[in-house]
């Protein structure tokens, strides 16, 4: 009798948890290996809040990062290497959940949207009270892309800026990912196990090697459960919510692959649409998949939209940066790079 119960209960989720699936899965980006530290030789654990401390050049710019679902990090280490030519510092902590947090037999290896929150801000603290005239750009990719939105709608005045990588607003349909062996169990016990290795394999990058990457990185997690789907469904729709309320004032560059198997543009298009910044570009890279950012090797006219968007930061320390981006409508906003 339970179990019939339970079987016609099940099959009124099925649709429900299908959807969720849809939606929350494809925050899943994947990982570089062997971790290189920019601050120092000896530091590894990214998540520190003292990472500030560490510091021992003055940079004239500094980058908060926040990584993706399944990420840590590390993934960062390209992007780190590149701006640390022009002397511009990549701060790039383990959320917490994730990386080195979750090596231990004993970790919490789930998104905790508070805690991650908490940390941005403490790092932001740290950065601050160590070198408090140095311009701070909060970045973040696919979820940590929401994280950003979140923090700076409340927060502008700690930040100078925003880089957003396919924000996790808006996605498309699965695609490759085998769960139907795994769904029913989910909805029964929303802690059991969901394998994520096929879907960043087939729809992590337009690239076949970043995915492989990933799958060969022993920080990174290849795996979620239900319940860690909804609480980050939920938190995206929070996000989301949240782009309206973002300051006029705040200079926002969103980047975003054509070829995008997991982020919708659409979600984008939305965020520069409804954000209220007169400073705020959309550069979407012809052919480009989910990953720009979190790979071993970024494509260089992603490094180059970057980079022409932060030299355009005035070094006075007495006035917020100014970008040449000043979009009046959202199809002066967007630039297609082929």
């Amino acid at each position: 009798m339970f179990f019939g119960v339970t079987i016609m209960f099940s099959k009124k989720l099925l649709l429900s948890i299908a959807s969720t699936l849809n939606v929350s899965l494809q925050s899943v980006q994947p990982a570089l290996s062997n971790p290189v530290s920019l601050l120092t030789g000896q530091v590894k654990n990214s998540s520190e809040v003292d990472m500030a401390d560490k510091i021992n050049v003055r940079p004239k710019l500094i980058v908060l990062a926040l990584h993706g679902m399944a990420m840590h990090g590390s993934t960062f280490d390209a992007l780190k290497e590149t701006l640390a030519v022009e002397n511009i510092l990549v701060v790039a902590p383990d959320l917490p959940g994730y990386g080195m947090q979750c090596l231990a037999k004993s970790a919490k290896c789930t998104f905790r949207s508070e805690a991650s929150l908490e940390l941005v801000e403490a790092q932001i603290k740290s950065i601050k009270d160590k070198l408090p005239d140095v311009p701070l750009i909060l970045l973040g990719e696919s979820l940590g892309g929401a994280l950003a939105i979140d923090y700076a709608s409340r927060n502008a005045s700690e930040i100078n800026g925003l880089i957003l990588s396919a924000p996790a607003l808006s996605f498309r349909a699965l695609a490759g990912l085998k769960l139907a062996p795994k769904l029913l169990l989910s909805v029964l016990d929303p802690a059991t196990k969901l394998q994520l290795k096929a879907f960043i394999e087939k729809n992590s990058s337009d690239n076949f090697a970043d995915g492989q990457v990933v799958l060969q990185d022993k920080s990174s997690r290849k795996t979620t459960s239900l319940r860690e789907l909804l609480r980050i469904r939920s938190f995206l729709s929070r996000a989301k919510s949240e782009v309206s309320n973002l300051s006029p004032d705040l200079p926002i560059l969103v980047l975003h692959g054509s070829a995008d198997k997991i982020i919708s543009l659409r979600g984008s298009e939305f965020l520069v649409n409804h954000a209220t910044s007169s400073n705020k570009k959309l550069e979407v890279f012809c052919g480009a998949g989910h990953l720009l950012l979190e790979v071993k090797h970024p494509r260089a006219e992603v490094l180059s939209a970057i980079d022409n968007w932060l030299a355009d930061i005035k070094q006075d320390n007495s006035e917020r940066p100014s970008f040449q981006t000043n979009a009046d409508n959202l199809s002066n906003a967007i630039v297609l790079r082929k």
